[in-house]
Order: structure tokens, then sequence, then C-alpha cells
């Protein structure tokens, strides 16, 4: 019960935040494009920025990726060394670009959670495993000692089947670069599914967890965390 309430009060600031972005970001508002992507780097670029106050050392476990991510209390389930970078609105462009400073501090594992929101802005899947291949690049790079975990993308239900097939593809193409790198996988998709979308007991717009989908996230992820 303990658990389930720190990822009730997870969900409840993801909600907050996810929705200040979401509105301008997914809805249909008229506005241009380009103030979309503005919004989204601007964003990324204060969360970075509110990161440097808490370092990260060589015994950490480190989350990045997007709001999915972000809503996940992992310190308070996994304890204090493990540490959440996750930010809303994240492509793996933004992981591309913000890589770097969480792997010079060499932690001992980095998991990432990344896809989603690039599917839903149109990008392709090739450019998405090219990305994937530069952030496990540049962390094999400056950390030749932290192990990386990829988080297969989870599926999708309700307001957002249409992207599953594209989530599919790309979980695909994520699970052959990872035998290809030599980096572990994680296939918290399939755990999520009822039939061929994401089971709606897990989700609370049919594409972010809720408490329920957080358990099984963490029931997932749990052997990769020590």
């Amino acid at each position: 019960m303990k658990r389930l309430t720190y990822l009730s009060l997870a969900l409840n600031a993801a909600f907050i935040l996810f929705f200040a972005g979401k509105r301008i970001y997914y809805s249909s508002t008229g506005q241009p494009k380009e103030s979309n992507q503005s919004f989204a780097s601007k964003w990324n670029s204060g969360r970075v920025d509110a990161f440097k106050s808490s370092k990260i050392d060589t015994t950490d476990i480190v989350f990045v990726g997007t709001s999915i991510t972000e809503g996940f209390l992992v310190s308070e389930v996994f304890g204090p060394k493990v540490k959440n970078r996750g930010i809303t609105l994240n492509t793996s462009a933004h992981l591309v670009d913000r890589i770097d400073f969480i792997a010079t501090s060499r932690p001992k594992k980095i998991v990432i959670e990344c896809g989603i929101n690039d599917i839903q802005g149109d990008i392709s899947t090739d450019s998405i495993i090219a990305n994937y291949s530069k952030i496990i690049t540049r962390i094999k790079a400056q950390s030749p000692g932290t192990q990386i975990v990829v988080n297969s993308v989870f599926p999708t239900c309700g307001d957002y089947f249409m992207l599953e097939s594209r989530v599919v593809e790309l979980n695909k193409a994520l699970a052959e670069l990872v035998t290809k790198e030599s980096v572990q996988f994680v296939d918290v998709h399939s755990a999520l599914l009822k039939g061929q979308y994401l089971d709606s007991t897990f989700t609370y717009d049919g594409l972010h967890l809720n408490g329920a989908g957080y358990l099984v996230w963490e029931h997932e992820i749990s052997r990769f965390i020590n």
C-alpha cells in the first residue's frame, strides 16, 4: 500500500506537468509546429538546468526519458541511489543533447525510456533508432563502465490507439539495436498489454501510466536495479 501511495503521488505530479505542456504541444491550438518545438526545448532546458543542483555519482542508477519516466518516483520505490532524470515532452533528440551531462558523472547504470513523443511528432523509426545509437555511443564513450538498460516503448490504447502500430515497429527495431550494441533490453510493452493494446487498467489517458501501471513497470525493471 505504501508503494502504491508513492506511485499515486507520482501520477498526480506527472499529470500536472504533462498537461501544462500537452495543451500546447499535442492539442489543436492553431499554433505553428515551430512554436510547439520551441516550448518543448525551453521546458527541456529548464529541467536540465534544475538537475545541475543534484549530483550523480558512480554508485547511482539514473532513469532518463519522457513524462512517463518523470512520473515514476524511483528514489522512493528503489532507494536514494536511484535517480530520476525524466523530462516531459522529451524526444530521442533531446536525450542525444543531454546524455553527456549524465554520462560524464559515470553512474553505475543508465535506464532509458524514450520514443513515444517521437512517434507523436511523426519522426521516422530510422531516425529514432539513429538517435538511440548516438545515445548509446555517447554513454559508452563517456563512461565505459556504465551499464545501459533500454526499456521498450510502452503500448497505447483509447485516444492513442492509432500510435500502436508505430510502437510495435519501433520496439522491433530497438530489440535489434540493443542486440547489436550488447546492452540490456526490458520488454515492458508485453507486460502492459491486453490483447493488442495497453490494458486500460494501467492508464488514465491511453498513453501514461497510473499507479497500477507503474507497479507493472517496477516489477519488470526491478531485476536490473542492483
